[in-house]
């Protein structure tokens, strides 16, 4: 099964934004995809009304995009305009040469080209019956500060450094009936063949504890489907794991942005977090309505509070909008009625289950609520045997007792859930069991013992010596156990 963490390459599709070009587009991304596993991608189609929320221009969004690509594919259409095709599409055609990708170029029919080939430009004509100019474009101007796509209106001829793979254009019928496929396949091997191996990949960091898997893979998913991005994180084999300390601090410095679940602030997601943020990386942090704050460091970063998986998901798809991307794999899964037959997601990223679950939910907004009234109750009827203990009869005593015994426990058991750490597990049940026994012993001496007054509780389990050195002895043996496990952060132990 192929992953998200691990994609074979990331190819750049320049293609019509037009709905009537979709077909063929789809024709050409659906090869990419299902038959060689590439992630394909584009500029956003969102970008005719609006503008990029970095402020980034048609140019140099595509650039960046480009800096994550192995190779790009052009497929020009047909249009009315004087060149036969978008000229706009010219800036992504020279781009790629500027970047020396590799380049695979597809003509719908009706469109008008010469080009010609030297060993160090190459020049393409296009609509050769309407031109009424000789003006052309080359890479210097497109890079300029000054530059904007409105002066191609006017051009028909593209100037190029020669790439290191450049086909001969393919014209593609508009009529599918009639197009060669074996000349489509074979063009695409070629293509694929050529595809730059040593292109450092871009993908987005997640940080999340180890046991919030669920929450991992909606983050992957919506980052993906708003971005092309595969997702790393620490946890899953899907996500390239497992890494040691050093390779996760590279990966995080690495990424092209972070997203941290902090909705417990575990020391190894808080370390990772900060690594993220002190390396400059774009670190978005989510987290549950919680009323544990954030360390000092990260207050500075746009956090959102979420409740469920679909709340997540929106939080997350309206922070990665700054970096959203045509992802041509998302509209085949859609065409495809979700059949698993596109490189990713795959199906343990696709239509997860709310798995971030209602019990979740309730011990995290309920715990320390219960904690505190079950400590609060038994502690009160405790103080009232010692008040009224001598008014009350022996059937109420036993009573209140078992009542006193029964809060205690319920304050035990809901402290022990979602523990952090190893010796943590143990250090809640050791503190929690010795208030239990002296709770239990105090009460139970009030009940039997008819002497009025402290000097009346006589019961060893509350009052000796012996057993309080013994219980202070262990807790701080797994105190200082819990230290020494996590003085190194870099152990990352989540």
């Amino acid at each position: 099964m192929q992953t998200i963490g691990n994609p074979k390459h990331t190819v750049y599709l320049s293609a019509s934004w037009h709905k009537e070009h979709e077909e063929i587009n789809h024709y050409i991304a659906r090869i990419l995809a299902d038959q060689y596993g590439l992630i394909v991608i584009g500029d956003h189609r969102d970008y005719r009304k609006e503008k990029n929320i970095r402020g980034l221009n048609y140019r140099d969004r595509v650039d960046e995009i480009l800096n994550c690509c192995s190779g790009v594919v052009l497929i020009f259409p047909k249009q009315n305009w004087p060149q036969t095709t978008s000229s706009r599409m010219f800036v992504e055609f020279l781009l790629a040469a500027k970047q020396n990708l590799p380049i695979l170029i597809f003509i719908e029919d009706g469109v008008e080209v010469e080009w010609e080939r030297g060993n160090e430009e190459t020049v393409f004509t296009f609509g050769m019956s309407k031109k009424s100019n000789e003006l052309s474009v080359s890479l210097c101007e497109i890079i300029k500060e000054s530059f904007r796509s409105s002066i191609l209106n006017d051009i028909h001829s593209v100037k190029l450094p020669t790439p290191i793979f450049l086909n001969d254009p393919i014209i593609l019928s508009s009529n599918k009936e009639k197009r060669d496929d074996d000349k489509v396949n074979s063009a695409i091997e070629s293509f694929q063949n050529a595809l730059l191996s040593n292109r450092q990949a871009q993908y987005a960091f997640i940080i999340a504890p180890y046991d919030q898997s669920s929450e991992r893979q909606v983050i992957a998913e919506t980052v993906f489907q708003e971005t092309g991005l595969p997702s790393v994180n620490a946890s899953d084999s899907w996500a390239g794991a497992p890494y040691d300390s050093k390779e996760i601090k590279t990966k995080i410095t690495e990424a092209y942005f972070v997203i941290a679940d902090l909705t417990e602030v575990r020391h190894a997601c808080v370390f990772e977090a900060g690594v993220a943020v002190g390396s400059g990386r774009s670190t978005f942090i989510v987290r549950r309505s919680s009323s544990e704050e954030l360390p000092f460091g990260l207050r500075k970063c746009e956090t959102k509070e979420y409740l469920n998986s679909d709340s997540l998901r929106a939080a997350v798809k309206n922070h990665c909008r700054q970096f959203r991307r045509r992802v041509f794999n998302n509209e085949l899964l859609n065409l495809s009625n979700n059949k698993q037959t596109v490189l990713p997601p795959t199906d343990t990223t696709l239509n997860v289950p709310d798995k971030t679950a209602p019990t979740r939910s309730w011990l995290s907004m309920s715990r320390l609520r219960m904690s505190i009234w079950s400590g609060v109750l038994f502690v009160l009827l405790a103080i009232a045997i010692l008040v009224i203990h001598h008014f009350l009869t022996w059937p109420l005593n036993l009573f209140i007792c078992a009542i006193i015994i029964v809060g205690a426990l319920i304050t035990l058991f809901v402290l022990m859930h979602n523990p952090l750490f190893f010796y943590r597990r143990l250090i809640k049940p050791a503190l929690w069991s010795g208030i239990l026994i002296n709770t239990s012993g105090f009460s139970l001496s009030a009940l039997t013992d008819t002497a009025y007054g402290f000097a009346g509780f006589t019961w060893s389990g509350s009052t000796a010596w012996s057993f309080n050195i013994f219980w202070i002895g262990v807790i701080g043996i797994l105190v200082v156990a819990d230290l020494k496990t996590h003085k190194d952060p870099q152990t990352f132990e989540q």
